[in-house]
């Protein structure tokens, strides 16, 4: 698919240098580009690889291969159409967000499908709602809401540069307000009964399974994300209250390994690791052997409580 001025993408340059960005209308040519960056050109990504110039991408495909800096081939780019996954790891966290791990159970949790309406309450960065509407695309929908405008605004600008907004529905509110999740748009609305699933990512979820009570389906699928054990022993205690069933609790917990080479000469860098690029490599007696080492890891983040609506 080729590159248009506004699309967005995904600028991949190894596993720990990844950008999102959108493509600028213009493409001029910048006569002085380090001047430029210096003003923050928002053309031009400024780092340690160099000065790489957004306008470059426009009529190339998604997964080609370019260099960061014209005059050093050195540095390498592959230009990847947005996913969920590469989303979370690129996008400004101007909250705390939830990572691949969380998100994937939290999906499968929620049993969301194409044409699903699912809510969801804690827009946050926009991370998760990106996996919600690309799992209900193309004839689904999402709500999600927050309380704090500037989020709120920093979320649809997002989901505008993605191009997902059609399929989101973001709305300022209380959650713990009456009948915060009603909505009454004449495109999208929330009527009593209408969702799916629901989401919750807030601090004090138990003060507003009334407002979830109110919207959620018959055998609908409530998760909510939680920081503490102690914190879910009593959402739990809330939802059997509260005529929810089925309840469970998880926890999340990955272990990523990496594959390199012994050799320093190949493995100092993610441009020069035939691992990380996919090179071709003519002589593989030169680069030693396979070395198995664990990456960062994400120890706890956070309890992952689902509960079934058997409420008429």
């Amino acid at each position: 698919m080729k590159i248009e001025p506004g699309d967005p993408v995904i600028l991949f340059s190894g596993p720990n240098n990844i950008y999102f960005s959108q493509i600028p209308k213009e493409d001029q040519k910048i006569p002085n580009k380090q001047s430029e960056a210096n003003v923050k050109n928002k053309r031009l990504i400024h780092n340690k690889k160099g000065i790489f110039d957004l306008a470059s991408c426009i009529g190339k495909f998604y997964g080609q291969k370019l260099f960061w800096d014209e005059n050093n081939k050195k540095h390498w780019v592959v230009l990847l159409k947005p996913t969920p996954e590469l989303i979370t790891k690129s996008i400004i966290h101007r909250t705390q967000i939830l990572y691949r791990a969380d998100i994937s159970l939290i999906v499968l949790l929620l049993d969301l499908m194409p044409g699903k309406r699912v809510l969801e309450c804690g827009t946050g960065s926009g991370s998760l709602s990106y996996a919600l509407a690309s799992s209900v695309a193309p004839n689904g929908h999402v709500f999600t809401f927050d309380f704090h405008p500037q989020r709120i605004q920093y979320s649809m600008d997002l989901f505008e540069k993605t191009k997902i907004s059609d399929l989101i529905t973001v709305t300022e509110t209380d959650a713990y307000s009456d009948n915060a999740f009603l909505v009454n748009d004449p495109t999208h609305s929330v009527t009593e009964h209408s969702i799916d699933s629901v989401f919750l990512d807030i601090p004090s979820p138990w003060n507003c399974i009334h407002n979830v009570t109110s919207v959620i389906k018959h055998f609908g699928k409530l998760v909510i994300f939680i920081p503490s054990i102690e914190q879910c022993n009593k959402i739990t205690e809330c939802l059997h209250s509260s005529g929810y069933m089925l309840i469970r609790t998880f926890e999340v917990l990955t272990k990523p390994w990496g594959i390199s080479f012994t050799n320093s000469d190949t493995a100092d860098s993610d441009d020069e690791d035939p691992v990380v690029t996919g090179k071709q490599v003519d002589n593989t007696e030169n680069l030693g052997e396979y070395v198995n080492y664990q990456l960062p890891q994400f120890n706890h983040t956070g309890y992952i409580t689902v509960a079934t609506s058997n409420i008429y």
